[in-house]
C-alpha cells in the first residue's frame, strides 16, 4: 500500500453573516499578470457589475492589480453565499477571457492552459479560496 505524500489543501472558512461586509482578495493563476491587459480588466469589471446586480451586493471598493484583485463588498439581501458570488465573477471572467485569447492569440492561450486534448483547461485564477475578512459593523470598518 503506498503512502499519500500530498499535503491536504487548506479550506477557507467563509462567514456569510447578514449585515457584514467582506474584504476579498484572490490571485491570478501562478501570479501571472493577466490583469495587465486592458481587455481582461474590462471583462472582469463587466462580470463584477453583472454579479452585483444578480447577487444584490454593494461594491464599496475594488482594486485590480496586475496579478490579483481586492474587493470590498456588502451583500444586502440575506441569505447569501460569498463563495457563489466569487464563483460567478471568477468563472465567467475566466471563460470569456479564455475565449478571447483563443480567438486572438492562440499561442498565448495555449501557454496558459493545463492538461492536453479533451482535458485541456484554461486557468485564469489561482486555485483556493483566497482571502476573506468580515467586517461586522460599519463603525468597525471605518475605525480600522
Amino acid at each position: 500500500m503506498s503512502e499519500n505524500t500530498t499535503k491536504p489543501r487548506k479550506k477557507l472558512k467563509r462567514y456569510d453573516i447578514p449585515g457584514h461586509a467582506h474584504e476579498l482578495t484572490f490571485s491570478c493563476y501562478h501570479r501571472f499578470d493577466y490583469l495587465d491587459d486592458t481587455h481582461s480588466c474590462l471583462l472582469f469589471l463587466e462580470e463584477l457589475e453583472r454579479a452585483r446586480d444578480s447577487f444584490k451586493f454593494k461594491l464599496w471598493a475594488y482594486v485590480l492589480m496586475p496579478n490579483h484583485v481586492h474587493l470590498l463588498l456588502f451583500p444586502y439581501v440575506a441569505p447569501y453565499k460569498t463563495s457563489q458570488i466569487l464563483k460567478s465573477i471568477k468563472g465567467c471572467a475566466c471563460k470569456k477571457y479564455g475565449e478571447h485569447l483563443k480567438a486572438t492569440a492562440p499561442g498565448i492561450y495555449q501557454s496558459y492552459c493545463i492538461g492536453t486534448g479533451d482535458k485541456e483547461k484554461f486557468r485564469f485564477w489561482q486555485a483556493g479560496g483566497g482571502f476573506d475578512r468580515n467586517y461586522g459593523m460599519q463603525k468597525q470598518f471605518i475605525l480600522q
